[in-house]
């Protein structure tokens, strides 16, 4: 597969979280795909789409704000590209604008097989300040 074609589906796999459209992000992902995340390894595309649900529905019903910005491809190589997640968080007054980024890998076939969590520098830290201003912590 061309690796035009793979940044196409690394693109829709950020645009398909951004609208939480799990049904089509699911679609994306190879059956035994595997997700590493803070130390754990999660390994089918069901238990994966089904965190990133959990995710979404639990944050929406935390804050009393979340809108996730537009997500953006960088290319690493032929099979692998990382998509860059911006959440939009408001509660109690208090704003956040927390990043990640998320290097997923594309096999021949057009889905993605791996998913690594990055945290970006300072990124989670300044999370849990913001939680600990707002109660949340």
């Amino acid at each position: 597969m061309e690796t035009n074609k793979k940044k196409v589906i690394a693109q829709q796999f950020g645009c398909y979280l951004d609208a939480d459209d799990f049904t089509r992000f699911k679609s994306l992902l190879e059956e035994n795909c595997v997700y590493e995340i803070g130390g754990k390894v999660l390994d089918s595309k069901e238990t994966i789409a089904g965190l990133y649900e959990k995710n979404m529905k639990e944050g929406k019903l935390k804050f009393d704000e979340l809108v996730w910005g537009k997500s953006e491809v960088k290319q690493v190589n032929e099979q692998e590209f990382e998509v860059y997640f911006s959440d939009f968080l408001k509660h109690k007054g208090i704003e956040h604008n927390y990043k990640c980024k998320q290097r997923i890998t594309i096999n021949e076939v057009g889905l993605v097989t791996k998913i690594v969590h990055i945290e970006l520098p300072g990124k989670r830290e300044a999370l849990k300040k913001f939680y600990k201003q707002v109660g949340l912590e």
